[in-house]
This record gives structure tokens, sequence and C-alpha cells, in this order.
């Protein structure tokens, strides 16, 4: 009896069931792939001329991303409108690049390059992604203004205009040799898996192809006396010469076409729709029936049902690929995702399986996966591609594969987690060249001597001669085993299998058990057990480990590890496992110690919440024990982040500042304690909101009596100046009073020396009405009458 796992993933508020048979018999081969298109920044960069360094770091985030959920390719479009996402003599670059057509990046790199260059080193698939026709795709706007090398300025008699676009006119010989020019430009000098060129062939409706070739026709008609199957002539003689071009340059390189997903109308019976063959004159089954293309990709942007029913039309162009010996790949409208059903696309991707001709999917477009849309991400990940897979072999092309690499070895340098390495295969007997490595993984000798069509056992496909396997759960020991695949994907024998046992527990080495001073900064060096790709470490104020963790951290390699944060005047237990590519081993017999370095202090005043508070105010804390000065921060708002408004040590617990503070503003303090042994945790913070009067410094003079002087102006809205003068130092207080004697702000409370000053009262919370402000200095006193009109 079989059971059945039922792995329930979120798509569009839809269950998505798969059973334990379905994961167990993934394709080992299967073409996963994703257009990322560059035509008005669809995909990639996020938008025209941003630095090159961030077009990278964005590229290589799609890449990253892409990789993750089990994409194998990218098809990578490099020429939207007879311009260029890379470095050519032929066409101009892109405005999608760089803001202006024509204009280089700057500080200069070849984007084609570092994009193959990327996609290689993970192991993925690239295929240059071209428009074969379309010259300028909106006449009507400024960033369509052709540079001077554009092929609508050199070469205007050779554009048909169709509505706002403009066109290179297939019928000419010399536009198809002048484009499959520009296609061998980028095969021959780049290391692109395959050349794609996308269904923009004719122009679509509204603006269809009427009679702006006429001309065209008359001169080069080839015997044709229908222009309709001239025009559809014209796009097969293009793909024809392509084809033999570039299997003349390298047979290896993959060359195929994506185009629209109805071939004729009524094809097959209880389908309709706009068709390629007698709209934009483009005809696949010709191109299959003479083997000029190696695989096909119908865009079936459509769910099941309906007059564009997938269920009618992938089984047909299925059936129509395979009876011609060439691939199938799928175009998914990802896209539409959001206006789907839940679970069509799944259902879809199951339907290509089940079907057994389709070789597998290529999305439109990236954004669409790596914007989650339907939760395609956790569908793909962790159900339909959750093993990593190969791209099909074409056998037309090649059946040699490489030979097998050799020396696989598990090493470690100092330092460094342990990793898998192996040599490239060697070239002699025959074998071709390596492209990429399969590195296997098996819970058993048994299995990795007979199991490497089952895909559960693919851990990484890889452009690298070495990998960092995802560490495994149990104690091991693993097997493993790396095999060579070449450009066409044929895959060589396995090296011999290499066994992995998890380590042994390391040995303690500092600090020693039972230490009693440690810092604020602790490290905690041990020893190796041998080969290792990282250690977990713990530190618990509990000796059995079970509550009061304070560090549970891995350590990629390195054997110490500097450990912060712990509470002062604690005793810690601490101890160390190790784990690798055969497991994680035991846990080490744990040490204590002891931190001597203070308790965090507890803050007094101001108290949390505290509002209307002086703008000189006096912050206060209870001593911490063992304490010998303390670090005190204020911040504007709640976040502790440069720059703060204070940051200084002091050795007192009481610290006043006269001159930081404005008036009406939340701020928060905190404060730590130190001493020899290093600085506690940060205290919790305390928030609070000064009084709504400033201090302003005024003009100093040596006054020789005590002076209150009448506010100025008087009434006032809503602020007004205060002035007093003191003829010697003195402890000085400014507050202001309410008609009912409550205290509505503290201008000051602080030590001033002899001279005059000015205040500022803002009065623009307060109501209108009479305020009394009261001066104290020593033993001197004086009052006034504020008047606020609103």
């Amino acid at each position: 009896m079989r059971y059945f796992l039922l792995l329930l993933v979120f798509v569009q508020s839809a269950l998505v069931s798969v059973s334990c048979a379905q994961l167990a018999s993934l394709p080992k081969r299967e073409m996963r792939a994703a257009w990322i298109a560059t035509v008005t920044d669809i995909d990639w960069p996020s938008q025209p001329g941003l630095p090159p360094f961030q077009q990278q770091v964005e590229l290589t985030s799609i890449l990253d991303q892409l990789k993750s959920m089990g994409i194998n390719a990218v098809f990578f479009q490099i020429r939207s409108e007879c311009d260029a996402m890379y470095a050519s003599n032929i066409e101009p670059w892109s405005y999608w690049l760089t803001g202006k057509q024509g204009m280089a990046p700057s500080p200069f790199y070849d984007p084609l390059q570092f994009a193959v260059q990327e996609a290689h080193k993970r192991g993925m698939e690239l295929h240059a992604w071209f428009n074969p026709y379309r010259a300028l795709r909106d006449t009507t706007q400024s960033y369509d203004s052709p540079a001077p090398n554009h092929v609508t300025v050199e070469h205007p008699d050779w554009i048909l205009l169709s509505g706002p676009t403009k066109y290179l006119n297939p019928g000419l010989p010399q536009v198809r040799d002048y484009i499959t020019s520009v296609f061998m430009d980028v095969a021959r000098r780049y290391g692109v898996d395959g050349i794609h060129m996308d269904d923009y062939f004719y122009p679509y409706p509204p603006t269809q192809i009427t009679y702006q070739d006429t001309a065209t026709f008359r001169i080069y008609k080839r015997g044709f006396t229908d222009i309709n199957s001239w025009r559809r002539d014209n796009i097969n003689l293009l793909v024809k010469e392509i084809h033999d071009s570039l299997k003349t340059f390298n047979p290896q390189i993959k060359w195929g076409i994506s185009p629209f997903g109805i071939w004729k109308d009524g094809v097959p019976t209880g389908t309709t729709g706009l068709d390629q063959y007698s709209t934009i004159y483009s005809d696949p089954m010709a191109w299959l029936d003479s083997k000029t293309v190696d695989y096909i990709v119908p865009q079936l942007y459509w769910p099941n049902g309906g007059g564009q029913d997938y269920a009618k039309l992938m089984p047909w162009w299925a059936d129509s690929t395979a009876s011609n010996g060439r691939q199938l790949y799928i175009g998914q409208g990802a896209y539409r995702i959001p206006n789907w059903t839940a679970g069509e696309m799944e259902r879809q991707i199951t339907q290509n399986r089940t079907n057994g001709k389709v070789a597998g999917s290529i999305f439109f477009s990236s954004s669409s996966l790596t914007d989650n849309l339907g939760d395609i991400i956790d569908s793909l990940s962790k159900v339909y591609y959750r093993f990593p897979s190969l791209v099909p072999q074409m056998a037309w092309k090649d059946t040699t594969p490489p030979n097998s690499p050799s020396n696989l070895t598990y090493s470690q340098v100092t330092g460094m987690p342990a990793l898998l390495n192996w040599n490239t295969p060697s070239q002699t007997a025959g074998g071709d060249t390596a492209a990429r490595y399969v590195l296997y993984k098996f819970p058993n000798s048994g299995a990795a001597s007979s199991d490497f069509d089952n895909s559960s056992n693919i851990i990484l496909v890889t452009g690298a001669t070495s990998a960092n396997p995802p560490l495994p759960a149990g104690t091991g020991p693993i097997y493993y085993s790396v095999t060579a695949v070449d450009e066409n994907n044929d895959e060589s024998s396995p090296t011999s299998i290499l066994r992995i046992d998890a380590p042994t527990a390391p040995l303690l080495a500092q600090p020693a058990g039972g230490f009693n001073y440690a810092r604020d900064t602790t490290r905690l060096i041990w020893n190796s057990p041998g080969v290792v790709a990282s250690y977990n470490v713990q530190v618990s104020s509990d000796p059995s480990f079970s509550s009061g963790i304070a560090v549970n951290s891995s350590v990629p390699g390195d054997t110490s590890m500097a450990v912060t944060g712990l509470k002062g005047l604690q005793k810690y237990y601490w101890h160390v496992n190790a784990a690798n590519a055969g497991g994680t081993g035991a846990y080490s017999t744990s040490r204590d110690f002891t931190t001597a370095f203070p308790l965090v202090p507890v803050l007094a005043s101001p108290a949390p919440a505290s509002v209307d508070v002086s703008l000189v105010p006096m912050f206060t804390w209870n001593r911490a024990d063992s304490a010998k000065n303390y670090r005190f921060q204020l911040t504007k708002g709640a976040l502790f982040v440069p720059p703060l408004v204070i940051d200084t040590t002091i050795a007192d617990t009481v610290y006043t500042d006269t001159d930081s503070l404005k008036p009406v503003t939340i701020y928060a303090w905190r404060v730590s304690a130190g001493n020899n042994y290093g600085f506690s945790n940060f205290s919790s913070s305390i928030n609070f909101r000064t009084t709504n009067m400033t201090l302003v410094a005024g003009a100093r003079t040596m006054p020789t009596q005590f002076v209150l002087y009448q506010n100025y102006p008087n009434p006032f809205n809503p602020a007004t100046t205060i002035s007093f003068a003191i003829p010697q130092s003195e402890r000085v207080s400014l507050t202001v009073y309410d008609i009912l004697g409550r205290t509505v702000g503290i201008l000051m409370n602080r030590q001033l020396q002899p001279g005059t000053y000015n205040a500022t009262f803002d009065g623009r919370f307060l109501p209108s009405g009479v305020y009394i402000c009261r001066l104290v200095a020593g033993q001197n006193v004086a009052y006034i009458k504020l008047l606020l009109l609103k």
C-alpha cells in the first residue's frame, strides 16, 4: 500500500497536494527557465541609467532568487529594438541600460559578459534573447530617439512603419543578412548556451502590415504569387540562415524561437483566436518540418478552458514538436497568475509532465517569479522544483560526454568552512569539455553505487570545481559523488564515492573552567576535531542548557568566537559541537566562566514618558555593583543611531547638560556601567518630552545688579523674549507659571556666570491669558507678568 504525504502549499488561497510518489519521481532533466526582459526595464535593470555596480547587484540578486527556486536557465534579452545590452560594433547601446541610446555604461562593463559569467557560476544556462525585426518600438517617445549608428538612421530604406513602431523589412535579403550578422556576432564573442528569438515578426494588430512591403514583394518575389505566403517564407529564410550559420560555427549552441501560442485559428479543434500563421506571417510547423530550430517555446499564456484552452493547445504543440524530433518548452504566463484561479500554474506544470513530450517550461517573466505572484516561490522551491535538474540533452547535436572529474576530496583551510573539491576532467580519450558539474549525495553506500537517476539525490548543479554542501541532519555517514556535463548536458560517469563521517566533539581551550574575570567581550576558543564546515556555540546561565540561553550561534569554520551582550557578574556555561557534510557531532563537555563587568544600571529620572521636562534636566540613575564609571547616551527620538545628541563617559550617577536640548522635542536616554573588565549592556531606554520654552544665549555684559527685564513683545503671540542680568555667579532658575500658580515650563535651572541672558518663551501650545515669570538667583527673586493673546 502506498502512503501519501500532503505538502500543503498556499497558492492564492488554494492548497495543492503532492504525493510522495510524485516528489520521488521529479524529473532529473527538465528545462526550468525564466525570461529576463530588459525592454522598458520590465525585469532588469530597475530603471535606465543606474550606476553599473547597482545594475550588477540587481542582476545577481535576480539570478540568486531564480536559482533558489530551482530555475536552471535564463533567457536574457539583449536586443529589443535593434540596440544592444552588450558591447557591439554593429548596433548602439540600449536606452534601457544607460538612459541614452548609444551611450556606454560608465564606468564601463559588458552586461552580457557579466550575465554569462554569473549564470554559469551558478550552474545555469544563459540563452541570448533577441527581438529580430523591431527597430524602434515607439517613435512618438523622446527616449526612442535613435543613435547616429542605429539601423534606422543608416538604412532608412530597410524600414517599415507600422503605427508608432518601426520594423526591419523581412522581405529584404540584406535585412536577413544584417540580422544574422548581429546574432552571429554574439555567438562568436560570448559563451552563451543558446540563441533565442521572440515572436515579433510582422506587426501584430491593430497596426498589422498591409501594403508597406508591396514594392519589396515585386522585386524579391522568388516565384511567389501570394504575398502572404511570401511573407511567411521570408521568416523561414531567416530562421534557416541563422540555423545554418550557428551549425557551421558551433553545433553545440542551441537555437530556438518562442512563437505566439496559436498556430492557426481553429487548430486544434475547439480553439480560436489571433494566430501567427495569418496575422504575423510566421509558420513554426515549417521550421519543425525542416528541422531549422532545436526547440520551440509557444507562448501559452492562457488557463485551462475557453477558446484558448491550455488543455488542448499544449498537447497539440507537444505532438507536433515530437513528431519532428525537436524539443518543446512551454512559455508559461506567470505574469497572469493573479488573474487565474488558484493552482492554475501548478496544474499546467503537472499537465506538462504527465504529457511526456514536454521538455520543460520558460516563465514570463522573471519578476513574476521573484515577486512571488500567487506564492509561486513556495510552489516551485518546495514542491515542483524541489530537487535540482539538468537541462535536457539534444541527441542530434552531440552524445559524447566529458570524462569523469577526478580527485574528489573534502578538505579545509584554517578558519574557513570545509569544501568538497574536485579536478576538471581530462579531455584525453575523446572526452568532451565540461561546462557544469552535478553534485550527488547518498544516505548509504548502496544508493551511491546505483541511484544516479533519482533527482532527489542531486544537491547542486554548479559551474565551479568546489562546493559547500548543505549540512545534513543526523550523524552520518554521508556519501558523495560528482559528474561533469558538457554544453549539451551529456553527463559523464561519476567520480569514486567519497564517504564523510560527522566530526567528533571539539575540545574546549579558553577560558579555563571556573574563570572569574570574563570581560564584556569574551573570546571563546576550542580545538578542531578534524574537517569541519561549521561549529555551533551555546552559552547559557543554565548548566543543562535547557533554559537561559544567551548565545546560540553558528561559526563557519573558525575555532573561536567573540561573545558579547552577556550580563554582568553572572556565571555562564558554554559548549560547542561541529558539523560537516557527514552530519552533526555531539556537543563538547561544558565549561563555566563568570563575568566581572558591572550589572546594568537602573535609571531614576527623568521618569518614563515625562513631559515638560526642563531644557536643562538632571539625569540620575542608581549606582551599579562594581561600577567605576558610566556611559551616558541621549538621542533625539527613540533610536540610538549616530549621530547621538550626547555620548559621553562620566564617573558620577548624575549628569546635566546645559546646551543640547530643544523645546517640545522627544528624547530617549540610557546608561551603561563600566569597570576594568568592560561595560555592561545598556539599560532599557527612557523617553521624555521637553518643555515649550527655549533658552537663547544673549549678549554678555558685566552687570552691577540683579535685574529681570520686562519681556518683549508683551502682549505676544506665539513667543516672547525674556532678559535678565546677574552680577555674580549664582545658581539660576527661570520658571513660568499660569495664573493659578501651576508650572507650565522650566526655562532653566543651573549655575550661571555673571552676565546678561536672553530666553525665548514659546506659548504656541498654551491658551491665551496672563502668565507669571519668576527668576531666582541665589537670594534674589523677581517676577514679571506675561500676556499671551491669540
